[in-house]
C-alpha cells in the first residue's frame, strides 16, 4: 500500500470522527440545555424573609440584580415577557417564568449576589421544595440536618451528567467498531483494486506479446 493510499485512508478516518463528533454533541447540548426545566409557564419563589427583616439584604435591590443578570436566549437583562419578577408580601420574590428553565439557576445567581455583597460565609439558599428557596443564616446545629436533604434538582442533573457519561463511552465503543468495519472494507476495497490493476497488466502485456509477435511475422 503506497503512501497515498495510506494518507487517503487516515484522512478518510478522521473526517468520519470528526462528523460524529459534531452529532454528538449537538445531541449532547439538545438534552442539556435545550429541553432543560419544565416548560409552559412555571412559577418559582425566593423566600427573602429573615435577612430582609435584619436589613441584611434589600429585596428590592436583590430583584434588580436578578432582573439585570438572567438569560433569556443568550442575552442577559432581556427578560421580556419570558420572565418577571414580582416582589409579594413579606419580602417574597416570585418569579414567572415561559420558557425552559431550572430553578438551580436561581441558587447559582442568588450565591454570585452574596459573593458581590460579601455575605456569602454566613447566608445561602436552601430548597424547601421543587419550585421554592428560602434564604437561611448558617447554623451549625441545623446543618447537618439540612444537608441530608438534597435540592431535587441537583439530584437530577447528577443523574443526568452520569448518564450521558456512560452513554459516550458507549457511543466510543460503537465508533472504534465502525471504524474497524470501515477499515476493514477499505482493505477489501484496496485488495479488489490492486488485483485487478494486475489482472490489467497482464492483459497489457499479453497485447504487447502478440503486437511484437505480429511485427516479426
Amino acid at each position: 500500500m503506497d503512501r497515498t493510499r495510506i494518507g487517503i485512508r487516515i484522512a478518510r478516518r478522521v473526517r468520519r470522527r470528526q462528523i460524529r463528533r459534531k452529532n454528538k454533541m449537538q445531541a449532547i447540548f439538545k438534552r442539556r440545555f435545550a429541553k432543560k426545566g419544565p416548560t409552559g409557564t412555571t412559577t418559582f419563589i425566593i423566600d427573602c424573609n429573615k435577612p430582609a427583616e435584619d436589613g441584611v439584604i434589600d429585596t428590592a435591590e436583590f430583584v434588580k440584580y436578578l432582573q439585570s443578570k438572567i438569560k433569556v436566549k443568550g442575552k442577559a437583562g432581556m427578560l421580556g415577557k419570558h420572565v418577571v419578577l414580582t416582589v409579594k408580601k413579606q419580602n417574597i420574590i416570585e418569579v414567572k417564568v415561559q420558557l425552559p428553565f431550572r430553578k438551580s439557576y436561581l441558587k447559582y445567581l442568588t450565591k454570585k449576589y452574596f459573593k458581590k455583597l460579601q455575605i456569602r460565609d454566613w447566608l445561602r439558599p436552601v430548597a424547601t421544595n421543587k419550585k421554592t428557596y428560602q434564604l437561611r443564616y448558617y447554623n451549625i446545629h441545623e446543618d447537618e440536618d439540612e444537608d441530608e436533604v438534597e435540592d431535587d434538582e441537583d439530584e437530577d442533573e447528577k443523574e443526568e451528567v452520569e448518564k450521558e457519561t456512560k452513554k459516550e463511552k458507549v457511543d466510543e465503543k460503537v465508533d472504534e467498531k465502525v471504524d474497524e468495519k470501515v477499515d476493514e472494507k477499505v482493505d477489501e476495497q484496496e485488495k479488489d483494486n490492486q488485483m485487478q490493476e494486475e489482472k490489467q497488466d497482464e492483459v497489457e502485456k499479453q497485447d504487447e506479446k502478440k503486437d511484437d509477435e505480429n511485427q516479426e511475422k
